[in-house]
């Protein structure tokens, strides 16, 4: 058994830094991959200090985003190490090392396995939302807006009923970290590279539904997520309405490739893109007032 950790790094060494402190003593992962996401600050540099025969600092030739990222990493551990399971991880989390056996675990137990992952937790130990329902493109009119939000609740999101056991089959699990194993990811021709941030593990999981895979939560096995620390960073993402049209880019991909959505929905979901491009804007300007109010 060959597991290979990938990571990506955009311009935030300092928490990829610590999060390889904490896992390369691991004896389980075999490899761990830092992919530098051509950074445009000295990370790679940095993060090179930390190479050795278990730490394998790479670095992308552009900024392709998350997809890309990931996939470079992904084939490069598969090309290089031959790995049987492949963990991808944000920078900004935690997890204990038998977490991985028991991700590990859940291959040997039962058969057309596609990713699995522990349920997420924040800096107060408290559950997050870890799996989610694949959306419908009502689910992503009613998502697309925050007052929709309010009012209607989260339409993919799991009741306590429909997650019972320790074991529990779902649809989406979270992109910030989970294992998949190289025949299925290999299968479904890795990460769709046309999403640039946002959707990314909708539409893997789509894609591994597609072809008959289980994707697997685990309610016993938790990790930490300290607040997508290198999303923030990027300089390019910083407010709230640039975040909210690369989302909706993203979506709109999901939308027309894999749901099919005609010409019809296509025009009537960037009419909803637009609208919610300005109530974005309102909700950041009111943030504005208020925090030079409290300033």
């Amino acid at each position: 058994m060959n597991i290979s950790l990938i990571v990506l790094n955009y311009n935030d060494y300092i928490t990829t830094c610590k999060f390889i402190e904490n896992i390369r003593d691991y004896k389980i992962i075999n490899k761990i991959i830092v992919v530098d996401n051509n950074s445009t600050d000295d990370s790679y540099e940095v993060l090179n200090k930390y190479s050795n025969d278990k730490v394998i600092i790479i670095k992308t030739p552009r900024n392709g985003g998350y997809s890309y990222g990931n996939n470079y990493g992904i084939k490069y551990a598969i090309n290089n190490y031959n790995s049987d399971f492949l963990i991808i991880s944000n920078p900004d989390v935690f997890f204990e090392e038998n977490v991985i056996r028991s991700m590990v675990n859940i291959y040997n137990m039962y058969d057309k396995v596609g990713i699995v992952s522990p349920v997420m937790k924040n800096t107060k130990l408290q559950n997050v939302l870890s799996a989610w329902k694949l959306p419908l493109f009502k689910d992503d009119i009613i998502l697309s807006f925050s007052i929709l939000n309010k009012i209607f609740g989260n339409p993919v999101r799991y009741s306590k009923e429909e997650l019972p056991n320790d074991v529990n089959v779902v649809d989406v699990l979270s992109g910030s970290f989970f294992m998949i194993s190289r025949i299925a990811i290999q299968d479904v021709d890795y990460f769709d590279e046309d999403t640039f941030l946002y959707c990314e593990e909708r539409i893997l999981s789509y894609k591994l539904k597609s072809k008959g895979y289980n994707n697997i939560l685990l309610i016993n096995q938790n990790y930490v997520h300290y607040n997508s620390i290198s999303i923030n960073k990027s300089i390019s993402i910083k407010s709230r309405v640039k975040r909210y049209k690369i989302l909706q880019e993203s979506r709109m991909i999901y939308l027309c490739k894999y749901l099919k959505i005609n010409k019809i929905e296509q025009v009537f979901f960037r009419i909803v893109t637009t609208l919610g491009i300005i109530e974005q804007s309102i909700i950041e300007y009111i943030k504005m007032i208020k925090n030079k109010i409290i300033q």
